[in-house]
């Protein structure tokens, strides 16, 4: 999904450097326009296919989870959300304040 990002970002700058060079020379060719409008025409079909994702807030997002956050773990049934939640929920851990792993055994 976030090399289709990627993909379709790249597509939509080369389509505006086609646009901008075919703009500033004189001859201009009905093909170099007809590139132009199909690559701006893929690039704008493979972001509303594989990116439109209502659930994660971006590029940034899909970074920082490592991962759509909202895609359900096959075995555990959890998202990563739901992880990150439990995980901050569990408390600390101080088993070498009595040096016997007293914590430990009582959870």
């Amino acid at each position: 999904m976030i090399l289709t990002h990627i993909l379709s970002t790249l597509m939509v700058m080369t389509a505006l450097a086609m646009f901008v060079k075919s703009n500033k020379t004189e001859p201009k060719t009905e093909a170099e326009d007809n590139k132009v409008f199909l690559i701006t025409g893929v690039a704008v079909f493979v972001q509303w296919n594989y990116t439109d994702k209502e659930n994660m807030g971006g590029l940034l997002s899909y970074i920082r989870w490592g991962g759509d956050p909202d895609e359900v773990n096959a075995i555990s049934g959890l998202t990563r959300r739901e992880v990150n939640l439990i995980q901050k929920s569990w408390a600390p851990v101080n088993a070498d304040k009595a040096a016997n792993g007293a914590e430990l055994l009582r959870r």
